[in-house]
């Protein structure tokens, strides 16, 4: 029996839930006992419910950083603007890991996003388990690479910002007095990496050590229930990005027969948008069966939604709101399975929403996609990532 902590620390929405689910059952059906540290208690009880396993409020930052970076360029730029930008605090977050880790008596770390609860786990000799698409599994190169695809970064700017957030993360390691690290790969290195992508998905785009595991069969939730009538299906998840009023207005005025997702999005104010064809979902949704059945999908752009409407070989409409998102946008326009809307051009929607659905070589160009990685089988995955991962525990 050992005993496993799940940590969640960076980013939003119910992505960073589906495998420490699916994983915390298999936990509990082999006699484990699994428990989890979250970022957002309410998404958690939402999707795990409330018996699963404990869980824990992650420790997260207090205060507003002084001193952010405008322009991230790198992961070094993502961990100082997520904590690791001054010491006292992260040292203070560090603690409160630590503390956690001993008070559930954690023979195994699983870390969803979760760089602070690493940097604990390893100051403790407990094994690290990196799970999450290949944003939150950077590659374990120095320096750490460039995610922007619209600027060229020199390498000695990349070293120059990885040096920055290595002395603040060492100063707070000093204050705990823990030993330093020698670069900001440290908090990866010698852990468990489990990439859960595809090269073809991969945010990057570069060749890198670890192996793209492919993305799990999470299948949890309700069967979708489409609008009755004709026209086509479009599978819309959606989040409160600056454009989500436009469109919405926009799936109010076409054509298509719409099963809605939204997440954080009150009620209350999509009814102005809602229309017989639109069938608003409210609580956990099947998104694998939402994949299989829609014609099309739209959404902000988040890994899992996007990878898995393309390997039901479904095209879409992505309207990405930060970076890493901006990213899978990329990926996706460059496979030729969709198109991507960001700023004012999303006033083009409708065109683009139709335009996806007519012109048959997006279609083609995600059935190219799931037919490539059609030999993983996605329900081993996690199963497998598993029982190496609790191999580990000496």
């Amino acid at each position: 029996m050992a005993r496993v902590l799940m940590a969640w620390e960076l980013g939003l929405g119910y992505g960073h839930l589906a495998p420490f689910r699916a994983m915390a059952v298999r936990m509990k059906e082999q006699g484990h006992v699994p428990a989890m540290a979250a970022k957002l208690l309410t998404n958690t009880a939402e999707y795990l419910g409330h018996d699963l396993c404990d869980v824990y409020q992650a420790p997260m930052p207090d205060r507003p950083l002084a001193n952010p970076v405008k322009t991230q360029v790198s992961y070094a730029s993502l961990l100082h603007n997520t904590g690791f930008g001054e010491a006292v605090g992260l040292a203070a977050r560090i603690n409160a890991w630590r503390v956690l880790l001993r008070s559930h008596g954690a023979q195994l770390l699983l870390c969803h996003h979760a760089p602070t609860a690493a940097v604990a786990a390893r100051s403790l000799d407990i094994p690290v388990c990196y799970i999450g698409s290949g944003f939150m599994v950077p590659p374990l190169r120095t320096p750490f690479p460039s995610f922007r695809i619209d600027m060229r970064i020199d390498d000695g700017v990349l070293r120059q910002n990885e040096a920055h957030v290595l002395e603040n993360l060492n100063r707070a390691l000093e204050i705990l007095e823990l030993d330093p690290y020698a670069d900001l790969q440290c908090i990866y290195r010698g852990g468990r990496p489990a990439m859960l992508s595809y090269r073809q998905t991969d945010h990057y785009g570069v060749d890198r050590p670890e192996v793209a595991l492919g993305l799990p069969d999470f299948s949890h939730g309700a069967a979708p229930a489409w609008p009755a009538g004709g026209g086509p299906r479009i599978f819309a998840y959606l989040r409160p990005v600056p454009q989500l009023e436009q469109v919405l207005e926009g799936l109010r005025d076409c054509r298509a027969r719409v099963l809605l997702r939204l997440s954080a999005v009150p009620r209350d104010s999509v009814t102005p948008f809602l229309r017989p064809g639109i069938t608003l979902v409210e609580g956990p949704l099947n998104f694998a069966r939402a994949a299989e059945e829609c014609d099309a999908f739209v959404t902000y752009s988040p890994h899992s939604t996007v990878v898995e409407c393309l390997l039901a070989g479904k095209p879409g409409v992505l309207i990405p709101d930060n970076q890493e998102r901006t990213l899978v946008t990329w990926r996706a326009v460059r496979m030729g399975a969709g198109v991507g809307l960001t700023g004012p051009t999303v006033a083009a929607f409708v065109p683009v929403l139709h335009q996806v659905l007519e012109d048959p070589s997006y279609t083609a160009a995600a059935q190219r996609f799931a037919a490539e990685v059609s030999h993983i089988d996605r329900k081993a995955i996690l199963p497998d990532l598993l029982d190496c991962a609790l191999a580990d525990i000496a």
